[in-house]
């Protein structure tokens, strides 16, 4: 293959915007252009793109309708190609010398990027106010230096900044590859990397503090989340930490009835948000509150949906839950936990405090090289978890609370909803009248 033709013809495919327009045309001011607005936008016009976190930005001044401007474009990969992917610099192209060039490393073959399947989307925008102009969608990437098309690109070609691993040359990759040499990677403090030799997080465990994960209409229920995992004792530890995604299954509900029974639903798949990132040591713990959980699943719904789900949180199964261990800008393979009610083990009563359950399966390990084979489905199976039923603390918080009968979700409340048209005095002797019941229950219990 030709590869200077073939970068130039990647390149005018993507400059003159011959392919589908994708992203619709905005204006930003300068400053507010940004990766995540890019790919924001992207995802907002095709909720099921699958992106990955590689980005290329490099920048250009442009000749067009009588002027000429400076402009941006910012490069998105999607998910899902084979290999570790990565760009190397060709001192040796020509007419002029310095082309970026994108490829990938797997299985011991090292393959152009459009020939491993990396499907790239482009966006330009005006440096100077942000406007956007278009974009392009297509397989492969590259910078090629040269002057391609008289009359709408210059030859004043200006890399920005990528978080894909950027090689002085093709032998410099190559010898990282083959040897793990970082001599010849130029921005090393930018981007990550695969790492076999990072040990994957050990007997990785999942409980929750409710008795049902899921209500009866399949929605997730409000929960606290605990993780607990351990490290071989002969691995060094040093750098290490250990970070934990969610990804969701978000809801957008539409009623199909008078009476609220029937539901039509619009489902989505959310992004793999960082929850937690610990220092990791022999033998760890990790957690998430509920408040805290709903504010990253709020503003990732928020993307997919629009203010519709800004209100609160929508989800349903099911729930994944990804972790790895990273060492400086290196990571390990994944360990990826799908939650549903088919794959918990639940026991206790929320009225009684006793409430808990465990991901007992769809454990999984993952390759965390980039192409998402399955290693093992065994991982993390049979777990379980003990529940205190007979702690007197949480039967007196029982009785206290009614037998479930009070509070905001009681049955009580439910029947003064139905039966509203009752007078206020009514109600406050049927109070009275629970509430001493409670106090001598108690005063029994204790004694």
């Amino acid at each position: 293959m030709n590869k200077k033709g073939y970068l130039n013809q990647l390149m005018l495919a993507a400059l003159a915007l011959l392919m589908s327009f994708s992203v619709s045309l905005k204006a930003y001011a300068a400053d507010v252009v940004t990766v995540d607005t890019v790919r924001a936008a992207w995802l907002a016009g095709d909720s099921s793109i699958k992106l990955s976190d590689y980005y290329l930005i490099y920048n250009t001044t442009r000749s067009q309708w009588g002027s000429t401007f400076d402009c941006v474009l910012y490069m998105l990969c999607d998910s899902g190609y084979e290999g570790d992917l990565f760009i190397y610099i060709d001192e040796d192209s020509s007419p002029v010398s310095g082309n970026y060039v994108g490829m990938t490393y797997y299985n011991g073959e090292y393959k152009t990027a459009s020939d491993a399947g990396v499907y790239t989307r482009s966006a330009w925008y005006d440096a100077a106010n942000g406007t956007q102009y278009g974009s392009a969608t297509g397989y492969g990437f590259g910078i090629d230096m040269q002057y391609i098309q008289p009359g709408q690109m210059d030859t004043d070609f200006r890399f920005g900044s990528t978080n894909i691993p950027l090689f002085s040359s093709l032998e410099a990759a190559k010898s990282f590859f083959d040897s793990g040499d970082t001599s010849g990677l130029i921005n090393g403090s930018d981007c990550s990397y695969f790492d076999s030799d990072i040990e994957t997080p050990k007997d990785f465990q999942i409980n929750f503090s409710t008795s049902q994960i899921f209500d009866d209409k399949g929605f997730f229920n409000e929960c606290d989340f605990q993780f607990t995992w351990k490290q071989s004792e002969d691995t060094d530890l040093n750098g290490y930490q250990t970070e934990i995604y969610i990804q969701a299954t978000h809801c957008k509900v539409s009623i199909t009835n008078l009476f609220g029974s029937a539901d039509s639903r619009e489902q989505k798949l959310g992004d793999k948000l960082l929850i937690s990132s610990a220092s990791t040591s022999y033998d760890n713990k990790a957690s998430i509150k509920w408040n805290d959980l709903v504010a990253y699943l709020n503003k990732d719904g928020t993307n997919l949906f629009g203010a519709s789900n800004a209100g609160g949180v929508c989800c349903t199964y099911p729930i994944y839950f990804w972790v790895r261990n990273v060492k400086g800008n290196t990571y390990g393979d994944w360990i990826k936990v799908t939650v549903t009610p088919d794959n918990v083990v639940v026991d206790g009563n929320d009225y009684l405090g006793t409430g808990k359950g465990t991901v007992s399966h769809g454990y999984e390990l993952v390759d965390g090289s980039g192409n998402g084979d399955q290693k093992e489905s065994q991982y993390g199976q049979g777990y379980h978890v003990d529940i205190p039923y007979t702690s007197t603390n949480a039967i007196i918080d029982y009785i206290k609370s009614g037998f479930g009968l009070l509070g905001d979700n009681g049955l009580i409340a439910f029947f003064k909803d139905m039966f509203s048209f009752l007078p206020d005095p009514v109600w406050t002797i049927i109070f009275t009248m629970v509430g001493v019941c409670a106090i001598i229950i108690i005063i029994k219990v204790a004694k």
